[in-house]
């Protein structure tokens, strides 16, 4: 079977020839086939699945065009592609939250701007944006927010406070008002909307000084604090649908409370990258105001 990106070919596995038979001779295929690689995986007992493909998806330029339609599932959302040209889906149903790594200009706020662009539809899914660079990257985004904020630590860890209030009335509530205590039973809905905490360049939010001047002593107070909020929203917002994304340069370097609660970890590897265009309307539309415990 042909298709835009390459070959696919399931064969059956003959007496004396098994998947390590087909890998060896996937130089060859690739050759024979005029394709740049060849890849080779069981499909089902006695059945080899080969997938050949015309050029590298990892490679390749990709242009993403929003559609503005509202996500069929808020099971999970894509990320891009993996090696054998299929997608890459990132699951969001019982996910606690996510470190992303990765080094300046690779990829980490694109990918935000990627996930948001693909929930942002949904009135489902509400976003709480914290941009540590404190410049323009999430200006666009921004309106979308329920809740934002940039680098000032006073400012976050304000926010933190409300999302982490949303997260104990909702926990209060969610028995009466759900009538499950796992929101993902249902999914998330308007009335109770999905969560989704980023956190861009999060190392800088946890660095602690040295000294015992009484400034030095503010500000680690301030990030002790901004710590055990992130920490305790990782921990316990996962069946009252609220999750966190941490992006860093520094995943080695994160404190390790929150980083060790999040539930799934992977480096940003993408090249750098430019939004090509401005937002359209739908994505920067203003975000509804969550009052719980009824609009939880």
């Amino acid at each position: 079977m042909a298709d835009d990106r390459g070959v696919t070919a399931t064969v059956a596995a003959i007496a004396g020839a098994g998947l390590a038979d087909y890998q060896q001779a996937a130089g060859y295929l690739a050759d024979t086939w005029g394709c740049v690689s060849v890849r080779a995986e069981q499909q089902a007992p006695g059945l080899i699945r080969l997938r050949g493909l015309h050029r590298d998806p990892l490679l390749a330029p990709a242009r993403v065009d929003l559609s503005g339609m509202v996500p069929a599932s808020l099971e999970s959302w894509w990320l891009g592609w993996a090696e054998d040209g299929s997608l890459v889906m990132v699951r969001l149903a019982e996910v606690s939250g996510t470190v992303v790594g990765g080094l300046a200009g690779f990829g980490k706020t694109m990918l935000v701007a990627h996930l948001v662009g693909q929930l942002a539809p949904s009135p489902a899914v509400q976003f709480v944006l914290i941009d540590g660079k404190g410049g323009p990257d999430y200006d666009q985004l921004f309106p979308r927010a329920w809740l934002s904020a940039k680098d000032d630590l006073t400012e976050v860890r304000d926010l933190l406070r409300r999302v982490h209030r949303l997260m104990a009335d909702r926990q209060g509530a969610i028995a009466q008002v759900l009538g499950v205590t796992d929101a993902w039973h249902l999914g998330p809905s308007p009335s109770w909307p999905l969560v989704v905490v980023v956190i861009d360049e999060a190392h800088t939010f946890f660095h602690e000084r040295k000294g015992t001047a009484p400034e030095v002593k503010a500000h680690n107070a301030l990030v002790a604090e901004l710590s055990r909020l992130v920490e305790e929203l990782v921990r316990k917002g996962r069946n009252v649908a609220i999750q966190v994304m941490l992006l860093t340069q520094r995943a080695t370097g994160m404190p390790s409370r929150p980083a060790s609660a999040t539930t799934a970890r992977w480096p940003s590897a993408s090249p750098p990258g430019r939004w090509m265009g401005p937002w359209p309307r739908w994505a920067r539309r203003s975000a509804s105001t969550l009052t719980p415990p009824r609009s939880c």
